[in-house]
C-alpha cells in the first residue's frame, strides 16, 4: 500500500530518513507504528529476497 512504500523510500531507502514522528505525523499514526510497520516491510523484504534470490548467503560472503 502507498504508506508502506513511503515507509519504505523514506525510513529505509533514503539517504537523509525522515524521523518516526515525521512520518507518524503525516499519517496520523504513532512514532511507535510507524516503526512496527517499518520491520513488517524489513521482514517481507528480506523473505523476498530469499525467494527470489536463490544463494542468497554467497552474496554476503
Amino acid at each position: 500500500n502507498e504508506r508502506d512504500l513511503d515507509i519504505l523510500r523514506n525510513r529505509i531507502l533514503s539517504e537523509s530518513p525522515k524521523s518516526l514522528s515525521e512520518i507518524g505525523e503525516v499519517y496520523g499514526i504513532s512514532k511507535e507504528r510507524v516503526r512496527q510497520l517499518e520491520a513488517n516491510i524489513i521482514k517481507r523484504l528480506r523473505e523476498y529476497l530469499k525467494k527470489e534470490i536463490k544463494d542468497l548467503d554467497a552474496l554476503r560472503h
